[in-house]
């Protein structure tokens, strides 16, 4: 007999969020995720480099290995692929929808981020942020949407001025004007 009591609060504990804005914030030297959970509050996720520098990584590989257009593509050929990545890349980024940026308050929640759990699920990822063992909040996005988020995250990188080793050459050659500061991804 499962507790109904422990499986209440696990769910509570889990927070989706709905909408994110990110963004660098200098004075931190941190990525800051602005987020609106499913009940319309807001709260800041705090990344540092290392960590986000991880979830790149892991995200990039991902990418490689779960896109569609990348099974489709019966050639070994790394330049090619790479080629192709950056096509996909960039009409990912061209169906970008600007939207109002999240707005955090003095009163939002703001986490130190310690941990991020990525799992592939239905054609996209979810991703658990955790700031300890008691809390996490989700983020679902497709895999368009995850690309739309590492094109606007690559442009934060190069206004943070980090190093830029981690991204792959097919990201530099997609990358447009057609990502805001301000654009969010719901």
């Amino acid at each position: 007999m499962v507790d109904s009591r422990i499986f209440i609060v696990a769910e509570e504990l889990m927070n989706k969020l709905k909408r994110i804005t990110s963004e660098y914030i200098e004075a931190e030297d941190r990525i800051r995720i602005a987020g609106l959970t499913e009940q319309n509050k807001t709260l800041s996720l705090w990344l540092t480099m290392r960590l986000t520098s991880r979830l790149v990584a892991h995200c990039i590989a991902l990418l490689g290995k779960h896109s569609p257009e990348l099974a489709k593509a019966t050639t070994n050929d790394d330049q090619l692929k790479n080629n192709l990545q950056g096509l996909v890349q960039h009409s990912a980024e061209q169906e970008i929808v600007e939207q109002p940026a999240v707005s955090v308050t003095e009163n939002s929640l703001s986490l130190l981020i310690k941990e991020i759990n990525v799992t592939t699920s239905n054609g996209g990822v979810l991703m658990a942020f955790k700031e300890n063992e008691t809390s996490s909040y989700e983020l679902y996005l497709e895999s368009n949407q995850l690309r739309q988020w590492l094109g606007m995250l690559y442009h934060i990188w190069q206004k943070a001025e980090w190093p830029l080793h981690i991204w792959p050459d097919w990201m530099d050659k997609s990358t447009g004007s057609v990502i805001s500061e301000t654009t969010s991804i719901h």
